[in-house]
């Protein structure tokens, strides 16, 4: 915050009246309003006033804007409090909000990886941040921890709620879901073997995966398989369906998933004279497969 002080002298700790703050869009939390607020109101109680200030944004027609300490801010207004102590910020734009806010995910109790989700993919849609890596390099943490985290929001609304709830939130084994449902989309787009996929086809083939996938997520929750059980067991249906969809015979194999003819030949040890010439026989393999597989 320190830096943030400095960047903007006038900030100091004030006694702002409660009615003049109004809510932030981008609250990471689902429902701040019933996020332990129990629990907070009797550790203020233990010591008899709120320990950290609330950090607000003061607006153009003196309004202030809520960038953190929400379960606080309620917390007093329940309470019946007319003011709250705030660290006032002015003039800061909406990445400087942002990156306040950023900065203290860490401080946060009980943030889940969905509402990280829903936080990062609004701040990427609206422009603040023009990427994941950008993004990522703010949170001083890798892509694939803010890819891992929008990839939830690819899941079933039902596996969602569960991260929200903290039902389940083991993140390896939910990436591991996403990879099925998008190779699985994949492989039923192809069975249409068409060019151009309507709309309505997407929807159907979504609900079908969706359908699916559900159904593996179920069995991974009711016999509760630890991390490396669940992704053998995705892993163990994704080989289970690439095998269904692929052709297979003693002249070699054709994958429909893929698109690509693998045969026991390396073109890579032929003379360059004689490589031209393999990949003609490649391609007439591919045709070879392909009419028998429809006999």
């Amino acid at each position: 915050m320190n830096n943030y002080e400095k960047k903007t002298p006038s900030s100091k700790k004030e006694q702002i009246d409660i009615n003049l703050i109004d809510t932030n869009s981008y609250q990471p939390r689902f429902n701040p309003k019933d996020s332990n607020l129990d629990k907070l109101k009797k550790n203020i109680d233990s010591i008899g006033f709120i320990f950290e200030p609330i950090i607000v944004h003061q607006k153009e027609n003196g309004r202030y804007e809520l960038i953190d300490g929400e379960r606080r801010w309620r917390n007093s207004e329940n309470s019946g409090d007319k003011t709250i102590e705030a660290l006032v910020y002015k003039n800061l734009t909406k990445k400087d909000i942002m990156n306040i806010i950023i900065s203290s995910f860490n401080q946060k109790e009980g943030i889940t990886p969905i509402e990280e989700a829903i936080f990062y993919k609004k701040t990427i849609d609206d422009r603040i941040y023009r990427n994941e890596t950008e993004l990522a390099k703010k949170q001083g943490v890798s892509n694939k921890y803010i890819t891992s985290r929008l990839a939830i929001l690819n899941l079933p609304y039902e596996i969602q709620v569960d991260v929200k709830e903290k039902i389940y939130t083991n993140i390896e084994v939910l990436l591991k879901i996403n990879s099925f449902i998008n190779k699985y989309i994949k492989i039923e787009n192809l069975k249409l073997n068409k060019k151009e996929i309507t709309k309505d086809e997407k929807d159907s083939i979504k609900e079908l995966v969706f359908k699916k996938t559900l159904k593996i997520y179920q069995i991974i929750k009711e016999k509760k398989l630890n991390q490396k059980e669940a992704i053998d067991y995705i892993n163990q249906i994704i080989n289970k369906e690439n095998k269904n969809n692929s052709i297979k015979n003693k002249w070699g194999l054709y994958s429909e998933e893929t698109g690509k003819v693998k045969v026991n030949l390396d073109i890579n040890k032929l003379p360059k004279n004689k490589k031209n010439q393999a990949l003609k026989h490649i391609k007439a393999l591919k045709e070879i497969l392909l009419s028998e597989n429809k006999t």
